[in-house]
């Protein structure tokens, strides 16, 4: 048969009925199927008398296109929401079948013909793969545009300050709900007044850290935060607390004015107040029901080292102390005694002052007269000057 006479005749069949169409070449492009239908073509020679060949046949589906820009809107402990942009071409309203599954799980389908979902009830900090199909009226189905959404971790529980001293105190708090099996870790964050965050982390199998590096009688504020290995975070419980701090309320040459807070988790519990001060020479004690005491007996320009610690009546056991150091005043030179006088100079004397053996300090001379500044001059200890010094 002449090759240039050969002619073809192709059926398409659809569920719309069928059409033929007769052509000269060995291909063909068929526009404007529908999207996710099924099709049957056949096709046969035409001989020159218009005789038809066997038929040879193939058929086919169109491909449905897949939602696209898959976006999650929101994530929460135990929810999220999750948009998508309709395909470009389709030729019918469709709806959409999501699918979500977690590691372990068997997968659960929601149908909608809205272009977002919220998924509820899920667990937290929980890794979920989602795909969205789009599906037709016949029930063909594109394939999944997926993505993988992991939810927020739960907050912590109640925090706690206990153990509260000086420098230091011990957060406790309580282990996040429906996170078992799920790897975590806790950021711990605080603060005072005038300085910048500082962090630690702690594992999930502890549930309290200590922290040591407070400054005295400032209040502080305290956040523990869930942490996933993918760096979501829960939001933060947080407590306030003020660490402890001795106060001085005024100091001279032999003694000290201190007072402190009472213990604010001691009320109707029988207790005392020992106190605790000593130098280089030693310690001395006593006890207190008051919130406050005069330190006694203490020596002229030395620095005193000063604890308190609360005291359980029934037993005698003790809290750990607050502790604080505190310089007394030196004692004043005895009577100062103006000796030869010149024209232009005079010798000033004074006697020594009084209980301060073994400390170091120097003399400050203070002079003036009408219509001039104070004039200042430092004397060492055991000098002597035209100006100053001590009577030999």
């Amino acid at each position: 048969m002449d090759r240039q006479s050969l002619s073809f005749r192709v059926t398409c069949i659809s569920d719309r009925g069928q059409r033929s169409i007769k052509v000269k070449v060995n291909h063909i492009s068929i526009q404007s199927l529908r999207l996710g239908n099924t099709y049957w073509f056949s096709v046969a020679t035409v001989g020159n008398k218009g005789s038809l060949s066997k038929c040879v046949s193939a058929s086919v589906q169109t491909v449905i296109p897949a939602p696209v820009e898959l976006t999650e809107e929101s994530v929460d402990t135990t929810s999220f929401t999750l948009s998508w942009r309709e395909p470009h071409g389709l030729d019918q309203t469709p709806c959409f079948l999501v699918s979500y599954s977690s590691p372990g799980t068997e997968p659960q389908f929601i149908s909608t013909e809205s272009l977002t979902v919220t998924l509820s009830n899920l667990q937290p900090g929980t890794e979920y793969t989602v795909s969205v199909f789009t599906e037709l009226e016949n029930g063909n189905q594109s394939e999944a545009a997926s993505k993988s959404i992991c939810t927020k971790p739960s907050a912590p529980g109640r925090v706690r300050v206990e153990e509260v001293r000086s420098r230091s105190v011990r957060l406790c708090w309580d282990t996040p709900t429906e996170m078992e099996g799920v790897s975590y870790t806790f950021s711990i964050s605080y603060r005072c007044a005038g300085e910048k965050p500082k962090e630690v982390r702690t594992g999930s199998n502890s549930n309290t850290t200590v922290l040591s590096d407070l400054r005295a009688g400032v209040e502080y504020s305290f956040s523990v935060s869930t942490v996933l290995h993918n760096g979501s975070r829960s939001r933060a419980s947080s407590a306030k607390e003020c660490t402890r701090k001795l106060h001085i309320s005024s100091v001279d040459e032999t003694s000290v004015s201190v007072s402190w807070d009472r213990p604010t988790d001691m009320k109707g519990v029988p207790h005392t107040f020992r106190v605790t001060w000593g130098d280089s020479r030693g310690q001395t004690d006593s006890f207190t029901t008051e919130n406050g005491t005069a330190v006694p007996h203490l020596r002229p320009g030395t620095e005193c080292s000063i604890s308190v610690c609360t005291v359980l009546q029934s037993n005698g056991l003790e809290s750990d102390p607050i502790c604080t150091t505190v310089q007394t005043e030196p004692s004043a030179p005895g009577r100062v005694r103006v000796e030869e006088v010149r024209s232009r100079s005079v010798r000033l004397c004074w006697d020594t002052p009084t209980e301060m053996e073994g400390v170091s300090y120097t003399f400050s001379i203070s002079y003036s007269c009408d219509g001039e500044e104070p004039k200042e001059q430092e004397q060492a200890q055991f000098s002597k000057g035209v100006h100053n010094g001590r009577c030999p």
